[in-house]
């Protein structure tokens, strides 16, 4: 019987002092951008991506998920790469926007979020006139569920000009096969009747003076 006690007693001590040496895992604090800055128009082809650095909790090393593309969505993604200092350098098209993003992750395969998403311009040489940048979606948020009836587009979109835009709005129940809703209105919204049950999807394309930028193709549900 004193036996027994023993045992049960030592496995208890056991338990607790594995259970004490159990240490939960932080995420890295998310880092910030640096270079380039949100909306600013780069005339150098190649670019010192630059963010701050993360801290760990754990005191672990950290690395970056660097992410480039051109849409906001991240769907077009330009480069990609994981890296352990905290910058990076590259070389980009002329004449093309960006939009860019960082997310810091440590050795136990825990991550931070991402950073706000920032946008710039690699300008060519001689430009005069800069392509307005792609849409950016502020709702339905993609792939969500809204209610039938009215629905109302939204968007928002910028030029390093600051020329006046306008916005062809595209929408279906095919994301092969959009209509042209609405052309060359100055409101950055659209509202529409949806019927129940239906996915719609729906594009923007921004325009100013000289140029068109394609916008990427949305989508949301109704109840």
């Amino acid at each position: 019987m004193k036996k027994i006690v023993y045992i049960i007693i030592l496995c208890g001590i056991v338990t607790s002092c594995h259970t004490e040496s159990v240490v939960d895992n932080t995420a890295p604090a998310t880092p910030n951008l640096i270079f380039p800055a949100n909306n600013q128009l780069c005339t150098d082809k190649t670019l010192q991506m630059e963010w701050s650095a993360s801290v760990d909790e754990e005191g672990g090393a950290v690395s970056y998920l660097l992410q480039v593309a051109t849409d906001a969505v991240f769907t077009r993604v330009f480069h990609e790469s994981t890296v352990t200092q905290t910058t990076k350098e590259l070389t980009f098209e002329t004449n093309e926007a960006y939009f860019w993003r960082v997310k810091a992750l440590d050795t136990q395969e825990a991550s931070s979020d991402f950073t706000e998403v920032y946008r710039f311009y690699s300008e060519g040489e001689g430009t005069e006139n800069h392509v307005p940048f792609s849409a950016v979606l502020v709702g339905p948020l993609e792939q969500s569920s809204v209610a039938s009836g009215t629905v109302k587009l939204e968007w928002i979109a910028t030029d390093l000009d600051q020329d006046i835009l306008s916005y062809d709005v595209f929408l279906g129940t095919s994301q092969n096969n959009l209509q042209n809703v609405v052309m060359d209105s100055n409101d950055s919204f659209y509202t529409i009747t949806v019927l129940s049950n239906v996915t719609y999807y729906w594009k923007v394309n921004v325009k100013d003076v000289n140029d068109t930028t394609i916008g990427q193709v949305w989508e949301f549900t109704t109840l």
